[in-house]
């Protein structure tokens, strides 16, 4: 007579406990936030105001279900101190990846960038902007890539769980505005 095991499917149920309890604490503190601070600076730091709660929410996330509960280290959930030269290659890796992305949307995908002359609204966005970019970055990559990733890949391995995160990031940037499944593939092969 066979036996059946299901301790690879437990290991899967209790990866994605995991998840989803790393998902609720950073949902709902990115909510409790927004309900605490709503419209705070106007429409032109919206794109900072939601970056910032990102942080905060997949932060915390990450402090209780990463540190306190799973008690990984720091280090273990990506957050090394590196050299300088990491830090510029990799902010150079960054810089060729996205000017590639915008080469191929307008290239196959027909995407248009408009210039105007009026540069008197560039000094009223560029600083919530730059912020904005900033956090929203940093929220993605503690939501995506610190305590996720290091949890996906203990139960899966490495490869598995960065192509499913991003998938899932790919998915999630789908209803942006104007996405089409080529922006949406791309932000998935950016998320590699």
């Amino acid at each position: 007579m066979a036996r059946v095991s299901f301790a690879a499917v437990k290991g899967v149920g209790i990866t994605l406990g995991w998840a989803a309890l790393f998902v609720g604490i950073g949902v709902g503190a990115i909510w409790g936030a927004s309900e605490v601070v709503p419209g705070w600076g106007g429409r032109e730091w919206s794109i900072a105001r939601t970056g910032a709660f990102e942080v905060l929410g997949f932060g915390l996330a990450t402090w209780i279900v990463g540190r306190l509960l799973k008690q990984y280290s720091w280090s273990a959930l990506g957050w090394r101190r590196p050299a300088v030269w990491p830090w510029v290659r990799g902010t150079l890796l960054g810089a060729l990846m996205a000017s590639l992305a915008i080469g191929l949307a307008v290239v196959l995908d027909g995407a248009r960038v408009h210039v105007t002359a009026d540069w008197t609204l560039w000094p009223r966005v560029a600083l919530p902007l730059t912020i904005g970019l900033i956090f929203a970055a940093l929220g993605e990559e503690l939501g995506f890539r610190g305590f996720p990733l290091r949890r996906f890949s203990d139960a899966f391995g490495v490869l598995p769980a960065m192509l499913l995160l991003a998938l899932l990031f790919g998915l999630l940037h789908a209803k942006n505005p104007n996405a089409t499944v080529f922006s949406t593939v791309n932000v998935a092969l950016a998320a590699i």
